[in-house]
């Protein structure tokens, strides 16, 4: 979408796009020629700009007869006009034609049309607006924890290089704790299992020596 200008002293311009009609029809109020077609550049209440032809190019202050449709309503405005200055760019030819004071029907049209152009700018400004600021939003929360992520990964390295890893003996991470978290609890069920076994012998072989002397 073009972007709305506003100029100082000046009605409120509205640039045409692509989407728009952008075809202006004129006749020379002194001539008796056809109908010419010029590209409507931009738009507001009081005038217009027109890129025009080479070969028809209108002279300054001559009056206009023309014919152009409102952007964004189906109205037609069909008025007169001067051509209020002419510049001469590489390429193109631009005339700014200053409308004369138009009848009600056709400038209620024209301003409707412009506000409703003029509210659809501004519609998609705020929507680039909000996106922007989410964008921006979403990039410093990423950038917060990528940073924060950096610096957990920093603190690790740290700690390994102050605390470097030495591998233990095999026999002796049999005997520690995080090589079995339930070696403690193992082994004092096996003292115990075997302990049993020790007494439970001990009185299987006296109740066998009392048999014996008993007989």
């Amino acid at each position: 979408m073009n972007i709305v200008r506003g100029l100082n002293q000046r009605a409120r311009r509205y640039k045409l796009s692509d989407s728009d009609d952008t075809k202006f029809q004129y006749v020379r109020a002194s001539s008796t020629h056809s109908m010419r077609v010029a590209h409507l550049v931009d738009l507001s209440k009081s005038g217009a700009l027109l890129k025009v032809d080479s070969e028809n190019v209108p002279l300054k202050n001559e009056t206009l007869l023309f014919e152009f449709k409102v952007p964004g309503i189906p109205e037609t405005v069909v008025w007169k006009g001067k051509v209020a200055r002419l510049v001469h760019e590489e390429k193109d030819i631009l005339a700014g034609i200053h409308f004369d004071e138009m009848p009600e029907v056709f400038s209620s049209s024209l301003e409707r049309g412009l506000r409703r152009q003029f509210e659809i700018a501004n519609e998609e400004q705020e929507k680039q607006v909000t996106y922007s600021a989410k964008k921006v939003k979403t990039s410093s929360r990423e950038y917060l924890m990528g940073g924060l992520l950096g610096l957990l990964v920093a603190a690790a390295l740290f700690f390994m290089l102050i605390n470097p890893y030495t591998p233990q003996p095999a026999s002796e991470m049999k005997n520690m704790s995080i090589y079995n978290p339930d070696a403690y609890e193992i082994r004092e069920y096996q003292s115990l299992r075997v302990k049993t076994m020790k007494e439970r012998l001990h009185e299987i072989n006296r109740d066998i020596a009392n048999d014996g002397k008993n007989q």
